[in-house]
């Protein structure tokens, strides 16, 4: 009997890959689930929520867009420049419409079951909301009725079906909700590639001696020195920005001085072959070479700094940068053994997620406000 997950999407989690259905998370569901059984449920108030957002960050997009151009003109002279103060509202409905495209797109790959609020017990949200019990929580999470008619209308979903439901959430208020006495029939997950880890080893049957022996040979490679490398090689093709002097900053010979890998998730495993994503904390240092703007003085008719003096220094942050990613690895299990010996190979293939990182070289974020 195939696994058929039913499967809800919180919309942090849609936020978090920007709507964008080719994003890497999105694509290895989609890819999971191809030609497999699926039920991705959306209840009525997190669809709203959805578009909600969607506005709201098309908006704010343009917003940039205006700031931008406000602040030097001259980009208007760039024939590709798009006048966002000119064509304000129809560039508002552009994103919208490209926003909801990828979303709807989405959701058209997989059986989307839309749920509506008919049979929803207000007198129990209401109950949640004074009592402050899960879904709600602290400070904007009070008043947080959007979860909590989703997920009472997901309870009535359960009693109909009597199927379980596993919900994707980054919002720890919605984990203690599904996780509290008498919620046996939903099971959290905080990220896509948790999810998917669970379904291959529900899809595939995977031994549970093979899954051990992945997970012990995991656990020894994040300190081994192979991966410290790889990390090492493709933390330093990211494009670092010094966020001082955006125009001339430079960052150079960046060099990671130690790494602690928070977690690991499979997330596809072949016959020779496994794909892990992975959360670690990078400690490095950085020679920077950037203007002095803190003691320039700034034109604001000609929107010119001078007066600069140009600052080199190397610096050791002291916040750790968190970086997440995937990793592709080889291995071998060696059956004639027993118990079974797993070796994995260094890795073949390293991503680190997004293509930038911002530093701050005063280590401060309000050094000019």
């Amino acid at each position: 009997m195939n696994f058929h997950p039913q499967v809800f999407i919180d919309t942090n989690v849609f936020d978090k890959n920007h709507y964008n259905s080719e994003s890497r998370e999105f694509k290895i569901f989609c890819e999971h689930f191809r030609g497999k059984p699926l039920n991705l449920l959306l209840p009525s108030p997190i669809r709203g929520e959805l578009d909600k957002h969607i506005k709201s960050n098309s908006v704010g997009a343009v917003a940039t867009l205006n700031r931008a151009q406000k602040d030097n003109p001259y980009i208007l002279q760039y024939g590709h420049w798009v006048n966002s103060r000119k064509n304000r509202d129809s560039l508002v409905q552009e994103l919208i419409d490209k926003f909801t495209s990828d979303l709807d797109e989405f959701l058209s790959a997989h059986n989307t079951i839309a749920i509506n609020l008919d049979s929803i017990d207000s007198n129990m949200i209401m109950s949640q909301y004074f009592e402050q019990s899960p879904p709600f929580g602290e400070g904007s999470k009070s008043k947080e009725f959007a979860d909590a008619f989703a997920m009472q209308s997901l309870e009535e979903h359960y009693i109909d079906t009597g199927n379980n439901i596993h919900v994707i959430s980054a919002d720890p208020d919605l984990a203690k909700y599904c996780n509290q006495g008498g919620k046996e029939h939903f099971f959290y997950f905080k990220s896509i590639p948790q999810f998917i880890e669970y379904c291959l080893i529900k899809d595939r049957e995977i031994e549970d001696q093979l899954e051990k022996l992945l997970k012990q040979q995991l656990s020894i490679l994040s300190d081994a020195q192979y991966f410290l490398d790889t990390i090492n090689e493709v933390f330093n093709e990211q494009y670092f920005i010094i966020e001082e002097d955006l125009e001339e900053g430079e960052v150079e010979d960046i060099e990671v001085i130690s790494m602690n890998t928070v977690e690991f998730d499979i997330t596809s495993i072949g016959d020779d072959e496994c794909e892990v994503s992975f959360t670690a904390e990078v400690h490095y240092t950085a020679n920077l070479d950037f203007r002095d703007l803190a003691n320039a003085s700034y034109d604001s008719e000609d929107g010119i700094y001078f007066g600069t003096g140009s600052m080199s220094e190397k610096v050791e942050f002291s916040e750790d940068e968190e970086i997440t990613g995937s990793l592709k690895f080889r291995f071998c299990v060696d059956h004639s053994c027993n118990p079974p010996v797993l070796t994995i190979s260094p890795p073949i293939t390293a991503m680190i997620d997004g293509d930038q990182i911002s530093i701050y070289a005063t280590g401060r974020e309000d050094y000019y406000q």
